[in-house]
C-alpha cells in the first residue's frame, strides 16, 4: 500500500516538471510587407529569453522547438529590412501558424557600385644580373672558353 502511495506521488510531482522542460513548438512565416513573399535568413527569437530563436529558410518559414507555454512575443530582424516585435502569443499546443510582415529598410539598401582598377603588372628585377662577355671568358683561368665552367665560378650558382 505504501509503495502505490509513494508511486502515486512520485508520478504527481515528475510529470508536471516534464511538461514544462519538453515546451512546444512555434511555427511561422517571415513574410515581405509589399511583395507578400517569404523573407529568406531572417531571424526570429522570442522576447526576454536569450538564445532562444530560429532562422528562416530560403521560403520564409520558421521553427522554433520546445518553447515553454506563455505569452512571449517574437523579435523578427533581417538585412534590408526594419527590425520588428510581433503582438503577444499565447504558447500552447494550439498555437497557430504565425505570419509575420517586415517592411524594406530603404536606408540600408543603398546601391553599391563597384569598378575595377586597372591591373598594372610590374616588371619583376631578378635578384642579380650578370653579363658575361667575350673579355671575361678570357680573364678566367681554366675554363678554356666554356661559359659552362665560368658560371659555374660565380656564388650562388650550382648544376
Amino acid at each position: 500500500m505504501k509503495f502505490f502511495l509513494f508511486l502515486f506521488l512520485g508520478c504527481i510531482l515528475i510529470l508536471p516538471a516534464q511538461a514544462q522542460t519538453q515546451g512546444y513548438a512555434v511555427r511561422g512565416k517571415v513574410i515581405d510587407r509589399l511583395t507578400r513573399q517569404g523573407v529568406p535568413y531572417a531571424n526570429v527569437m522570442i522576447e526576454g529569453k536569450a538564445g532562444v530563436g530560429a532562422a528562416t529558410d530560403s521560403t520564409g518559414v520558421f521553427l522554433i522547438p520546445k518553447v515553454a507555454p506563455g505569452i512571449c512575443r517574437l523579435i523578427v530582424s533581417c538585412l534590408g529590412y526594419k527590425g520588428t516585435v510581433s503582438s503577444e502569443y499565447m504558447i500552447s499546443a494550439g498555437t497557430p501558424l504565425i505570419e509575420i510582415e517586415l517592411a524594406e529598410d530603404s536606408n540600408a539598401l543603398d546601391e553599391v557600385t563597384v569598378t575595377p582598377s586597372v591591373f598594372r603588372r610590374t616588371t619583376e628585377s631578378p635578384v642579380s644580373l650578370r653579363v658575361i662577355g667575350l673579355q671575361d671568358m678570357e680573364k678566367n683561368p681554366g675554363s678554356n672558353r666554356d661559359v659552362s665552367r665560368i658560371v659555374r665560378s660565380y656564388p650562388g650558382v650550382s648544376f
